[in-house]
């Protein structure tokens, strides 16, 4: 995949979501609704100090609202630059 604007500026954009000061997995999953049919997605984060793995399950929110706009901000984001065709969040929550 290669994304529709400069290489650099793709890394860059991603740091704008800031998902590696997120909150703990265990958090995220204690803000999400338990449903049975969501869609997950794990995205690892590394640098050279860091590696962090956060898996996100697309439910209802309880809780964290700006960390789950921000996770729906990064799949917008990645629709949009990649051509990639992930299940809408915003309509999963709205459910």
């Amino acid at each position: 995949m290669t994304p529709s604007i400069p290489l650099q500026r793709f890394i860059d954009s991603l740091q704008y979501f800031n998902l590696q000061e997120g909150p703990s997995n265990a958090a995220i999953s204690g803000s999400q609704s338990m449903d049975t049919d969501s869609w997950r997605y794990i995205f690892e984060l590394a640098d050279k100090n860091h590696y962090r793995i956060i898996e996100y399950n697309v439910s209802s929110v309880n809780g964290l609202r700006p960390f789950h706009e921000r996770v729906w901000g990064l799949l917008f984001f990645l629709k949009r630059q990649l051509g990639v065709e992930f299940r809408d969040p915003i309509e999963e929550y709205e459910e």
